[in-house]
């Protein structure tokens, strides 16, 4: 039973370190790339060009 603990407590905490060290600044990065793409008007002109493409399949954009 201690054993099964110990390997659940390591599991945690290998995945608190997995989302703050890695995850964390990856969003944070992609979230800042898309609101400047989101400001520049970027994301618009791709989902007008994008969204008659991709309607067939139900993704008709936002």
């Amino acid at each position: 039973m201690d054993q099964l603990t110990q390997i659940i407590l390591q599991a945690g905490r290998s995945a608190v370190e997995l989302s703050l060290f890695v995850l964390l600044p990856i969003m944070v990065v992609m979230l800042s790339l898309m609101r400047l793409l989101e400001a520049r008007g970027v994301l618009d002109w791709a989902v007008a060009r994008l969204a008659p493409l991709l309607r067939p399949a139900g993704l008709t954009g936002l």
